[in-house]
């Protein structure tokens, strides 16, 4: 009879326990149910609590945990004191920003893990909270009073603390997701090297997405090309920057002008050198060619909306380029070599012909002596 009584308290201790109020606690919830046992009057208290106090509750209840504190002062303390300063002491000695508390009215239950209110803490003294109602705003809710939820705090994570850049909390309003301002990060990382990134280190503070985009277009127009003193004749014209770049692709109506689809990837290959884009002002016409290896290719002439400029332009442009100095090749290295490595499903006669025996040096670099031993397969051409 008493081992059944104890099993029906046990039964009865686990619903409590995961009862779908306490769930609201979240990692507190396993926490609550014995200090309601203990303390009876504490579950209405939490059960009615608005949610700025489930989440200040919750925060002490683990910290305390983790402190060492007893279930008896863990639950005098829920039950007497008030949320906003329970929350407090759970993030240490210093405190909570004075905003914390009435913030966390939009926060979404289940309640947090403990370091997702201390990141939120830290999101408001660093001054980059607000990217929350950006973010909002981005996704179709209202800017301001949108719920919060921890994934959102932690996305922050690059704003806050000593490390994060300048550049990337003065965006933060026009790139309110951790994902866009990695892009922005990325272009800084190239951008600075080169001298090239005053006008978005300039960004003002609250800058919107059209003030960020004027400010990258000057910065990335600006980058000029490794090839830019080279001189070609028969009336082409190496452009230098990535601003005369755009400028002809607007001109010749082509996919390369500012805020055509391939202007950023252009605008990377003309600033890497990359590739060399001539431009010829009597045909009209904008060639990219490609260089690799030492060897450059004139395979993409193009004229007004990509018109081909036909084979008496294009070899021209070989012409000038050979004039100038360059190893000119018929194709793009890289569309030779995947020609090259392609393929192999079939054999042809030759193939099955030669069978394995062409195939001993591929791989090491070694071919058979006259003594049957290895040797260098360059030694073959000597």
């Amino acid at each position: 009879m008493k081992a059944n009584t104890a099993t029906k308290g046990a039964a009865a201790r686990a619903r409590l326990e995961l009862a779908p109020a306490l769930a609201l606690h979240g990692e507190a919830a396993p926490l609550l149910g014995p200090l309601i046992r203990l303390r009876p009057e504490l579950g209405p208290a939490l059960m009615l609590a608005p949610g700025r106090d489930v989440h200040a509750r919750a925060a002490f209840a683990l910290a305390a945990t983790a402190w060492g504190d007893g279930p008896v002062a863990l639950a005098d303390a829920l039950l007497t004191r008030r949320p906003r300063d329970l929350l407090a002491e759970a993030l240490g000695p210093g405190g909570a920003h004075p905003r914390l508390h009435r913030l966390l009215s939009r926060g979404r239950l289940p309640a947090w893990p403990l370091s997702s209110y201390a990141a939120l803490d830290a999101a408001l003294r660093a001054g980059v909270a607000d990217a929350l109602d950006a973010r909002a705003a981005l996704v179709g809710g209202a800017r301001v009073g949108a719920a919060i939820d921890a994934a959102q705090v932690a996305d922050l994570s690059d704003l806050v603390g000593g490390g994060a850049d300048p550049a990337l909390r003065r965006a933060r309003l026009a790139l309110p997701f951790r994902h866009d301002r990695a892009a922005l990060a990325s272009a800084l990382a190239a951008l600075r090297p080169r001298g090239a990134a005053a006008p978005l280190e300039g960004l003002p503070e609250g800058a919107g997405r059209r003030a960020l985009r004027r400010r990258a277009e000057a910065a990335v127009g600006a980058l000029r090309s490794p090839h830019a003193a080279l001189r070609l004749g028969g009336g082409w014209e190496v452009l230098e920057t990535v601003r005369a770049l755009w400028d002809v692709g607007r001109d010749l109506s082509l996919c390369c002008a500012r805020g055509g689809w391939e202007a950023a990837p252009y605008a990377v290959a003309l600033a890497s050198g990359a590739s060399l884009f001539a431009f010829h002002r009597g045909h009209g016409v904008l060639a990219r060619c490609p260089l690799a290896l030492g060897v450059v290719a004139a395979s993409e002439v193009r004229g007004r909306r990509n018109r081909d400029a036909g084979a008496a332009v294009q070899e021209g442009l070989r012409d000038a380029l050979r004039d100038a100095g360059l190893a000119v090749v018929e194709v793009d290295l890289g569309d030779a070599l995947r020609a090259l490595l392609a393929g192999g499903e079939g054999l042809d006669v030759e193939d099955a012909a030669l069978g394995d025996a062409e195939d001993a040096d591929v791989g090491n670099g070694l071919a058979a002596g006259p003594d049957g031993g290895a040797q260098p397969a360059a030694a073959l051409a000597a």
